[in-house]
């Protein structure tokens, strides 16, 4: 998969933006984040679930998937080698991620939760 392919179907999901992301691009929907890409573009990082499918990636696919260490254990966010990745697996990759921070019916960021409001008592 190129540089191109991957921006191209990463805002191809209704709504998807692309903003910087410290030395990288993200991708969001809403305010949430669903993939990232380095600036030159080589590698990305894309959050996948369940935890067994991420597993199986990285176990299965060593040449294309890595750990990014903390943000792989608690977040479940997998490194992909760009170019050697298929595009299919990595477009179904991107649906997933995205989907999966935009809740059912998709399309729509989940809202941020509001906080709850403060206890009057004892005033």
């Amino acid at each position: 998969m190129t540089e191109a392919q991957f921006r191209e179907v990463a805002l191809s999901l209704l709504g998807a933006t692309e903003s910087p992301h410290f030395e990288r691009t993200s991708f969001r929907a809403g305010t949430k984040i669903f993939a990232t890409m380095t600036r030159a573009g080589d590698e990305a990082m894309i959050r996948v679930r369940p935890r067994d499918k991420l597993e199986a990636l990285l176990q299965g696919k060593p040449e294309i998937f890595f750990s990014h260490g903390g943000w792989t254990d608690r977040f479940g966010s997998l490194g992909s080698r760009l170019r050697a990745a298929p595009v299919a697996l990595v477009t179904q990759l991107l649906r997933d991620a995205y989907d999966d921070v935009t809740g059912p019916g998709g399309g729509q960021a989940r809202a941020p939760r509001r906080p709850r409001a403060r206890s009057v008592r004892g005033r």
